[in-house]
């Protein structure tokens, strides 16, 4: 129904409005008539009152009540006015939050392009706006978007997703925004701390950054595989004196002892406590009953000296980590400082260092102490008459073994020899010195103890061969003995017993290291049949117990019932696991146990890890292509010097990483597996692809079910395994290069963390399948589509083709066309291969997370079960052929026909599609898909269930292909 003209509208111009109903065009000189005419004097009656009733509600904290009368307002509040609101409602955090510059510039530019008079009448309603309260905004809000139209409103939507962002880590009291920021990497850490002062003063806080020391420091973390040394013995002495000196100064000071604040390095004792000043000022003013508290506990704690808080200060755990990570990162990148020291007239044959001090041993049968530091020889210590063959020092003495048969004790500060002992019958090799005790392995194939507490001399012997190499572990009172029969012994000191026998090695040992306590190796190596050893806990961490080879020098009927006796009840996690260590250990059930594994060099070119419980080679690490003859290390990385002139360093721990011989047998095996298989269905893709006939009107197309019978009929079973040769001649080389590359690519396309984004899977597939195409896929393709495109009965004797295996037809078209003609079409292979393998990776990677995600009980470092594995390479091997599958029919065409003269291999390819649309249709170039879609989906279903099968079983075995994780 039209409503009625009022005389209110004779006034008001007439306009029409334009195409944007809600965008009414007025002319120029009518821009004043629009605007409601009230008077300044009217506007301050109609807008003054409503500012003065609602701006002090909303600007002032307390209540109006206490604004009214003579009344004084409540000075401290039991209550927080503010808890009844989430962090987005609180009137303190979000009514009055800083404004955005930037936004607010902007705004006001616009403004200010207006006329006066719409400036004013935009900005009564933004004051009105901004002093009404909540119950009226609300209104005036829903007023004014009800008059929105859809541009209107697609506005307000955009700029409230804007509006709505908070800063979480500011709205969180500081505990929680620490918990966030204690899970995340060091990368996320340090942009973290770019975002804002806010951001910075939590992400570098000391609560974050001790934690992260805790999880790296001297330990290899169990989430991201990193760990990075402990600091330096001389810098970690130096500092601890420095500290104890301050302590002394200021003992006076404290009313308690302080232990919490301690600068340098982490260790393992040192307190989580945070640096004194390390709290931010965001978590301090939280809560003025906080600060009471604090500042009752320092004077509870007295005056600190200025001097150390500030050099605790420039402490913090954020730079201990960064200091720790550039010697980590040096360790890996094999970054180092060569010193050269010259002086001996002969070989050096052992050596020790210890904070500024070196000393050697030679065949010239001289010791020379170095100065680390400027590289001059401090003093010669000389008194043996043949080679100096080992030695060991401490802060005062110096212990050595020459193949003079004696062991001289030397001051080496003044270059006195204090004592020399004559005790074995031949060269010494091996000196251990620990505490008050001194072990010693000789040439006479025996181990001598020395205890200069009880003055007491005793000889080991067991051994058919020089011992090598000895080493005490006091806190359990035994020696180890490493030997050239191939064998390494545990000895009791106090029954002076043999209590085990280690055999694997099929060298002569040269080398034992002890592993500390806190060393554990990856839960593949130690998992053993439960029915065969069970586990037990000593005091050294726990042991698994089982029957151990011991020897003792008792009588044989002794060992007899002795060894009868275990075997009869078996040690288990319930009763006595300590029995495999004798009656020594069983005496005394507070004595600790030996050390739970220990790490073993010798000639055979190989490191082995060793479970001493059980006597078990749980590893064997290949590296060397000589003999071992010099290991050390410690829980994050070994050491190890060989006759080949190079020095390695292992990662004693599962690696994260196939390595590349995993990745070659692996591969192999797999693309084996997948040619058996899968081959049949490639050769009739190959045979629809190469059909060049149109499809009569009325009559069916051929499929590939079709074409196969045909083939079977014609050429009998053994034609849908042509070219097989060619495809197991390649296989092998394709499959490694593909997966080694890719894991190469990957690798380097991780961030410092190690995380593989995933463009970066992306790319890696794209690069693999480029570096596959090149070098072994084009070739051997020309090869096997040669053989494939043959149209011959096998079982007519007569029918003689023109290539009668791979190596014939390989060496007939080198012969008759060129080595060039092998790399026909390589740019499309490369392009094919490229983008299947950048799919292929990428899906599979995606699929695999996913599933990992859905499953959190499984094993982070366990592979997927193979049904699953099978599923997502079936549904990521079918991805990529859909997207190249012209590609690779232009591809094949082009490989069949041999080169013309003067044409170029662009003009053929765009000569064959060209010719494949005008004659065929659009439908040829995906000739052959659904083989193809079926030869390859199961091929990659094939393939990445062998791979992960046997790469696992690989990475399970005891063996470390190629030394594992070291650098040369």
């Amino acid at each position: 129904m039209a409503r009625e003209p009022s005389s209110l509208d004779e006034g008001l111009p007439s306009v029409q409005p334009s195409r944007d109903s809600c965008d009414r065009r007025r002319r120029p000189e009518d821009d004043k008539a629009r605007l409601v005419k009230m008077s300044s004097h009217l506007v301050g009656k109609a807008v003054s009152p409503f500012l003065k009733e609602h701006i002090p509600g909303i600007y002032a904290p307390v209540a109006k009540a206490a604004l009214d009368g003579d009344a004084d307002p409540p000075v401290d509040r039991a209550k927080d006015p503010n808890t009844r609101y989430c962090y987005r409602h609180r009137p303190d955090s979000k009514c009055r939050r800083a404004a955005d510059e930037t936004k607010m510039g902007f705004i006001q530019r616009e403004l200010n392009s207006l006329p006066v008079a719409d400036q004013e009448a935009i900005t009564h309603v933004w004051s009105l706006f901004s002093a009404a309260p909540a119950k009226h905004r609300e209104l005036m809000l829903q007023g004014i978007i009800t008059q929105c139209c859809f541009p209107q409103l697609s506005t307000v939507s955009r700029e409230v997703q804007e509006q709505l962002k908070i800063d979480f880590l500011a709205a969180l009291p500081a505990e929680l925004s620490y918990k966030i920021l204690s899970h995340l990497d060091t990368v996320s850490l340090c942009k973290a701390a770019q975002v804002s002062r806010r951001w910075r003063s939590l992400a570098d806080d000391d609560v974050v950054w001790h934690r992260m020391c805790e999880q790296h420091i001297d330990r290899k973390c169990t989430k991201c595989g990193w760990g990075l040394p402990l600091l330096e013995k001389k810098k970690l002495k130096a500092w601890s004196q420095h500290q104890k000196a301050h302590r002394r100064d200021d003992a006076g000071l404290y009313d308690t002892e302080i232990g919490e604040d301690d600068g340098g390095d982490y260790d393992g004792d040192s307190s989580k406590k945070r640096r004194l000043g390390g709290c931010d000022q965001g978590s301090s003013n939280n809560s003025s009953n906080n600060n009471n508290n604090n500042s009752n506990k320092r004077q509870r704690l007295g005056v600190r000296s200025p001097q150390l808080d500030a050099e605790r200060r420039l402490r913090p755990w954020k730079d201990v980590y960064r200091d720790r990570y550039k010697v980590g990162y040096n360790w890996k990148t094999g970054r180092c400082a060569v010193k050269t020291f010259k002086g001996h007239e002969n070989g050096v044959t052992c050596l020790q260092f210890d904070d500024n001090v070196l000393a050697t041993g030679s065949y010239d049968a001289t010791i020379k102490i170095w100065d680390l530091e400027t590289g001059e020889v401090l003093r010669t210590l000389r008194g043996h008459a043949s080679t100096v063959r080992t030695l060991q020092f401490d802060e005062s003495k110096l212990i050595s073994g020459s193949f003079d048969k004696t062991i001289k004790i030397w001051n080496w500060q003044t270059g006195e020899c204090l004592s020399t002992l004559q005790c074995h019958s031949d060269g010494v090799l091996s000196v251990h010195y620990d505490g008050c005790t001194l072990a010693s392995g000789s040439m006479d194939k025996t181990v001598k103890i020395f205890s200069f507490d009880s003055k007491q001399t005793f000889c080991l012997r067991g051994h058919t061969d020089w011992v090598n190499q000895v080493r005490i572990d006091s806190p359990s009172r035994t020696v180890f003995s490493a030997s050239d029969d191939m064998s390494v012994k545990l000895w009791d000191l106090d029954t002076k017993q043999c209590i085990q026998t280690f055999r694997g090695h099929v060298g002569q040992v040269q080398q034992v290291l002890l592993m500390p306590s806190d060393f554990e190796p990856d839960a593949a190596a130690v998992d053993v049949d439960k029915a065969e050893a069970a586990s037990a806990h000593s005091s050294r961490g726990g042991t698994p117990t089982a029957c151990a080879e011991t020897s003792s020098l008792a009588s044989a009927s002794a060992s007899a019932s002795a060894s009868a006796s275990a075997s009869a009840s078996a040690p288990t996690a319930n009763n006595d696991g300590r029995a495999w260590l004798g009656p020594g250990f069983a005496a005394d059930p507070t004595r600790p146990e030996p050390p739970r594994y220990m790490l073993t060099g010798g000639l055979d070119n190989t490191v082995r890890l060793w479970e001493v419980a059980t006597g078990r080679c749980i590893r064997s690490m290949f590296g060397h292509v000589e003999g071992i003859w010099g290991l050390v290390g410690d829980t994050l990385r070994v050491v190890t010097g060989a006759n080949d002139s190079v020095t390695k360093i292992w990662e004693p721990r599962k690696q994260e990483t196939p390595t590349a011989a995993t990745n070659l047998i692996a591969g192999g095996g797999a693309g084996m597996m997948e040619a058996l298989v899968c081959h049949p269905l490639d050769t009739v893709k190959v045979r629809m692809q190469l059909s060049r006939r149109a499809r009569q009107p009325g009559l069916p197309k051929r499929g590939f079910v079709a074409t196969g019978l045909s083939i079977v009929r014609k050429e009998t079973p053994l034609g849908l395994y042509k070219g097989l040769g060619a495809v197991l001649t390649g296989i092998v080389p394709k499959m490694a290069i593909r997966f080694s590359s890719f894991e190469a690519y990957k690798q380097g396309l991780a961030d410092e963390a190690g995380k593989v984004s995933g463009t970066a899977v992306f790319i890696a597939g794209l690069a693999a399948g480029v570096t596959e195409a090149v070098a072994v896929v084009t070739p051997m393709e020309v090869v096997k589509i040669r053989l494939q495109a043959q149209h011959h009965s096998m079982a007519d004797p007569l029918d003689i083709p023109k290539y009668r295996n791979a190596a014939h037809a390989l060496y007939t078209v080198v012969r008759e066309e060129g080595i060039g003609a092998l790399y026909r079409g390589v740019s499309l292979t490369a392009l094919r291969q490229g983008s299947n393998q950048a799919v292929n990776f990428t899906a599979y990677a995606y699929f695999k997370d996913a599933l990992r995600r859905f499953q959190p009980s499984l094993d982070k470092e366990s592979p997927l079960p193979g049904w699953q594995t099978t599923i997502i390479g079936l549904v990521s091997g079918a991805m990529g052929p859909l997207s190249n599958a012209p590609i690779d029919t232009i591809k094949t065409r082009l490989q069949k026909t041999p080169a013309e003269v003067g044409v170029g291999a662009w003009s053929r390819i765009t000569r064959i599609a060209s010719d494949m649309f005008k004659q065929e249709g659009f439908h040829a170039f995906y000739k052959g898909i659904t083989p193809r879609i079926m030869r390859v989906a199961p091929g990659q279903a094939v393939t990445f269930t062998v791979y992960e099968f046997l790469k696992d079983r690989l990475e399970r075995s005891n063996l470390s292909l190629g030394g594992g994780s070291f650098e040369e």
